[in-house]
């Protein structure tokens, strides 16, 4: 669980971090861009990884989530601008859990 989540925190800076270098540079919107798909794929991955290792009620409701996105991705099509709201509620959502379920192995550990 330490490992999924230094790499979900690694993925989350790099995201904020070009991001925020976009306000100054506009030459950085293409790698925040970039990095914002990166980090989706990391999020399914690990999600994947994690309701496999970690079965639960939170993680079964972010990759039906996901999943619905996705469908609705492919139903609308990308040319609507709604289609970039989910990503970073579902980003915060797995961040979230993964919080979560660390906070419940740490407890164990101390037990």
């Amino acid at each position: 669980m330490k490992n999924i989540r230094a790499i979900n925190y690694t993925f989350l800076v790099f995201v904020l971090f070009f991001w925020l270098g976009s306000l100054a540079n506009e030459e950085s919107y293409v790698y925040a861009l970039l990095f914002t798909a990166i980090f989706g794929l990391v999020q399914i991955i690990l999600s994947i990884i994690m309701l496999f290792k970690y079965p639960g009620k939170l993680l079964t409701i972010y990759a039906v989530t996901t999943f619905l996105y996705l469908l609705a991705l492919m139903i609308v099509g990308i040319d609507n601008y709604y289609i970039f709201i989910p990503p970073p509620v579902l980003a915060l959502l797995l961040t979230y859990f993964i919080y979560k379920e660390r906070q419940k192995e740490k407890a164990l550990l101390e037990i």
